[in-house]
């Protein structure tokens, strides 16, 4: 007779693996401070554990896209289609929440409680989700006879204060720094949002200053991580020095945020400079983020093939950055890998992923009609879908760029404006002013400098 078992999610991750279990944990822990952290979180828990059930169960997938995968488990019924439907939505919410973090304007804004309440509500959905399809899960890698009643853990709701005195008064704690940058990080990109388009130079330098602590944070985890305290001098100096050393052994996620934080293009600093080795070292390990990360860094300073390789294998994975990448690498006429069809290919396999980025890019593509015919029909359905998912970019350019009546508005606005001033000058000739006269118009200057011109 199959027996019922009652057990929290954290515990069932515990029995998958330690480490799954403490990135779960760690994304319980900001999930009303970071909700975008924690939907990505579980997504990339998601695809770690479907590899897990393809080693386990010897299948041979085609692809590594965590798309495909998930398709393929069904196919060979090992999940029914519920499940497939569930495993989809986490993908689609993971890979938009990733995305989120490079536009600070899709951060919700604590001012804006509802916004904010909506993101952590879809955070706790996609929870449960993950929570309903773990019970699957479970079957397939650790016991096929045991049936789990999945309850939630009893994380509590921390609030920022709370996670960054635990920071401070934590000295030696991973988890505890990695967790206060990401409130950093999070309260950054709202400091951001809450500017909008002018700033005001306090809320510029809050913004920089939050930025700065988490990068702090961040470094702190991989210091922490790197352990190098416990190795003797004359070790670190034969395996390199201490930064290769640091580099090798600190965690890969605590790398990758470190560095995204705090590279540049161009490094001009030593910790910008130590950023993108970071990101180069995450992305060694096969950090999807990172890999595509540094990949779109190789392409802007012109490594173009080994960016291809590195976008490539990103893409691979579903990550939408990385879509993005190969398409201005081969759209840029001055990269040899310059190829139009490859361009709008490889945003219709975003496309087709339901990735909203890929839609907003193609549909300027069609709508610009520059690397492909035009085609304003495609470019509105497209540029729609991604509005509707939330891209805002593709809102604007629907409104600004798309939107006859807008632009009609525009035309009607510039032309009023043009008519006054000429309707002025030809009220002013009548008056017979000498150049050096002042100017009627009381703007304090000579008649020849103001409306006379």
């Amino acid at each position: 007779m199959e027996s019922t078992k009652r057990i929290t999610d954290l515990e069932v991750m515990a029995l998958i693996s330690a480490e799954h279990r403490n990135a779960y944990h760690r994304a319980l822990g900001v999930l009303t401070l970071y909700p975008d952290y924690a939907m990505a979180s579980f997504r990339k828990l998601l695809e770690q554990i479907v590899i897990l059930v393809g080693d386990k169960l010897q299948l041979t997938f085609s692809s590594p896209d965590l798309y495909e995968r998930i398709n393929y488990l069904h196919e060979c019924q090992l999940i029914g289609h519920g499940v497939k439907g569930d495993l989809h939505k986490l993908r689609l919410w993971g890979n938009q929440a990733v995305h989120a973090p490079s536009q600070a304007s899709n951060q919700p804004d604590p001012n804006q409680p509802s916004a904010l309440s909506a993101e952590v509500e879809k955070a706790r959905k996609a929870r449960q989700i993950f929570m309903a399809v773990l019970a699957d899960f479970h079957r397939l890698l650790i016991n096929n006879d045991l049936r789990l009643e999945i309850v939630p853990a009893d994380v509590p709701d921390l609030v920022s204060g709370q996670v960054i005195g635990n920071a401070i008064a934590s000295e030696s704690s991973f988890d505890a720094k990695m967790q206060a940058g990401l409130v950093l990080e999070a309260e950054w990109m709202r400091a951001l949002n809450r500017g909008g388009v002018i700033s005001t130079r306090v809320s510029a330098e809050h913004a920089k200053a939050l930025k700065s602590m988490a990068i702090e944070m961040y470094r702190c985890a991989c210091e922490i991580s790197a352990r190098l305290d416990s190795l003797s001098l004359t070790y670190i100096h034969l395996n390199g020095g201490s930064e290769a050393l640091w580099l090798q052994r600190a965690d890969t996620e605590a790398l990758y945020r470190f560095g995204s934080l705090t590279y540049a293009t161009e490094p001009s600093s030593e910790l910008e400079r130590l950023a993108t080795a970071a990101i180069k070292e995450a992305a060694s390990r096969q950090h999807v983020q990172a890999s595509a990360h540094y990949g779109d860094y190789l392409r802007q300073i012109g490594e173009f093939i080994k960016a291809e390789e590195m976008l490539t294998f990103a893409a691979g994975l579903d990550e939408s950055q990385a879509y993005l990448g190969l398409y201005f690498l081969y759209s840029t006429k001055e990269s040899p890998c310059f190829c139009p069809a490859k361009a709008i290919g490889i945003l219709e396999q975003g496309v087709s992923r339901d990735d909203p980025n890929c839609k907003f890019q193609l549909g300027v593509v069609f709508h610009q009609g520059e690397l492909v015919g035009e085609d304003k029909t495609r470019a509105r359905q497209l540029l729609t879908e991604a509005s509707d998912q939330g891209e805002k970019r593709a809102a604007l350019y629907l409104r600004l760029v798309v939107d006859e009546r807008f632009q009609q508005q525009l035309q009607m606005v510039g032309l009023a404006l043009m008519a006054a001033p000429n309707a002025e000058r030809e009220k002013y000739k009548a008056l017979a002013l000498g150049r050096n006269d002042s100017c009627p118009c009381n703007s304090g200057k000579k008649y020849k400098k103001c409306h006379g011109q």
